[in-house]
């Protein structure tokens, strides 16, 4: 499946990418942020950053296996970011976060997102990137709502691109927030790209994806082999 650039297309070479996402590089399963991480590395640098941990978890006497590596990191005092391969790291944000879907009402929501958990958030990624050296950055959202919400604002990237891999919404854990959150976030990520969708026979299956982003009148090009589903891009 492809997406047909205009003639004016360039190769996205030597950026300082960050991307955010719902999966932690540590998981074990594979999923497509972290392919596009690695695409996206072939020629620029790449910084993944895994989700913050909330508080609960983190000072549960019960460790959830799956975040025990993260959980182990900051107990331990040890370096959060490390490298994972050529011109890829992933960073172990050091900052906690609140729950916040239990809130009732999504105004109530945006608040501690913007004072405390984005904030931290945000703080942690800057941190980050200056210590890699890292300017003019890309940030890539791969569907992150909660806390990628205000990056944007908090992070100012040169190039923002929001990742709607999944309908959210349509989960009832995600339902009551994410339905005001989403189009709002979309709203603001800019105009979309063209929408893609893998046949569901293919679904689990490699496809080739090339991804064209337009911008300062040129275009970005993505290509490579995907374990894709569906998704859209937006951006600004």
């Amino acid at each position: 499946m492809q997406m047909h650039p205009a003639p004016d297309q360039t190769e996205l070479r030597g950026r300082d990418i960050v991307i955010v996402g719902l999966q932690p590089w540590y998981f074990k399963t594979g999923c497509n942020a972290k392919n596009i991480a690695s695409l996206l590395a072939l020629h620029n640098r790449v910084l993944y950053v895994n989700f913050q941990l909330k508080r609960n978890a983190y000072f549960n006497r019960n460790l959830d296996p799956k975040l025990e590596p993260h959980i182990r990191i900051l107990r331990d005092r040890q370096e959060q970011i490390r490298p994972v391969t050529h011109n890829i790291w992933e960073l172990y944000p050091g900052s906690l976060i609140e729950s916040v879907n239990w809130l009732p009402n999504s105004a109530a929501l945006k608040a501690i997102l913007y004072l405390i958990n984005n904030r931290n958030f945000a703080r942690d990624i800057h941190r980050a990137t200056k210590q890699l050296g890292f300017n003019d950055i890309i940030l890539f959202n791969d569907n992150d709502i909660y806390n990628g919400y205000y990056l944007k604002e908090f992070l100012k990237p040169s190039l923002y691109i929001y990742y709607m891999r999944d309908f959210l919404q349509g989960y009832p854990y995600w339902k009551k927030h994410v339905s005001v959150l989403e189009p709002s976030l979309i709203g603001k990520s800019g105009k979309p790209c063209p929408r893609f969708t893998a046949p569901s026979s293919a679904a689990s299956e490699l496809i080739t994806v090339k991804i064209v982003v337009p911008t300062w009148g040129s275009l970005l090009t993505m290509e490579g082999w995907f374990m894709v589903g569906s998704g859209s891009f937006f951006l600004t």
